[in-house]
């Protein structure tokens, strides 16, 4: 389960946006500050494709698809994320994030009021951290990357799940690189979003030898499995996780048009997916997560 979180919300959704992109600069925070970082937020994308959006979210876009971008103090401890909620909270731009209980990790919804699956079924938000001239897509949550002085953070909404604006991770670090520690549910829920993506290459990226061999010829079809067989997808719920013969099994939630099904995704030692179903049903109502160790 991520619990989700809003930083601001708007009384006049659109009068209050439509003051609050551009350049700003923080004022310096003091001698405690551990340096300087640069933050932007931008949906470009949008600018060269509005029609992605629905008609009365087109407005939120603005002209150079900057909405934010600060130089501002960094704390000691910064993550990427800090950073962003800091800032957001600062200029008063709507941020909805989740929370992943037990784990405390962050996962970025929406921002501006433009959220994940705005823009159809592969958009969302990730973001790029420039290091000494270098750039980079972390392929890690934003809540795990620390920051240092002089970092530029770039966040970016994407409407091809990171290719169209260069990261080759996925959003937020969902490619199913396993080279990178990542609790149990943030594999299955990167693994939900690779599905629905539909590119068979980066879902049997998560599987372990037995499940890429058995799914080599069906991977890329099985959300359109689910979908013919349920309806369109509306969302996930809670989420629970146990230990079981050696594997991690986190049970989630997922919501559709005509029913509710369980995501069951075990996972082995090194983060690899030994196994997958999808069930009917659904947890009691009230209930939450149950994470163990």
């Amino acid at each position: 389960m991520r619990t989700k979180i809003y930083t601001f919300l708007a009384a006049t959704l659109f009068a209050a946006l439509a003051g609050c992109a551009g350049e700003q600069t923080a004022q310096p925070e003091g001698d405690d500050a551990a340096g300087r970082v640069f933050l932007k937020i931008s949906c470009g994308t949008l600018v060269e494709r509005p029609e992605a959006l629905e008609a009365e979210k087109r407005e939120l876009i603005p002209e150079d698809g900057v909405i934010l971008s600060v130089e501002t103090a960094l704390e000691e401890g910064d993550s990427a994320f800090d950073a962003l909620l800091r800032e957001c909270r600062a200029a008063k731009i709507p941020l909805e994030f989740s929370e992943t209980p037990g784990t405390g990790a962050k996962y970025v919804e929406g921002i501006y009021n433009i959220y994940e699956l705005d823009g159809g079924e592969l958009s969302g938000w990730t973001y790029s951290v420039t290091r000494g001239g270098e750039r980079e897509f972390p392929g890690m949550g934003s809540s795990a990357y620390a920051l240092k002085d002089g970092d530029a953070v770039e966040w970016l909404y994407t409407l091809e799940l990171g290719a169209d604006v260069g990261d080759t991770y996925g959003l937020q670090g969902g490619d199913g690189n396993m080279d990178i520690e990542k609790t149990p549910e943030a594999i299955a829920s990167e693994l939900l979003l690779t599905l629905r993506g539909g590119n068979a290459d980066e879902i049997l990226a998560f599987m372990d030898d037995t499940m890429r061999a058995h799914l080599k010829d069906t991977a890329g079809g099985l959300w359109g499995q689910l979908v013919a067989s349920y309806g369109e997808f509306s969302g996930t719920g809670n989420t629970r996780r146990a230990d079981e013969g050696g594997y991690k099994v986190v049970l989630a939630e997922i919501f559709f048009e005509k029913a509710t099904l369980i995501q069951r995704t075990m996972t082995d030692g090194e983060g690899r997916v030994a196994g997958l179903f999808f069930t009917e049903g659904e947890f009691p109502d009230g209930e939450t997560a149950d994470v163990t160790s």
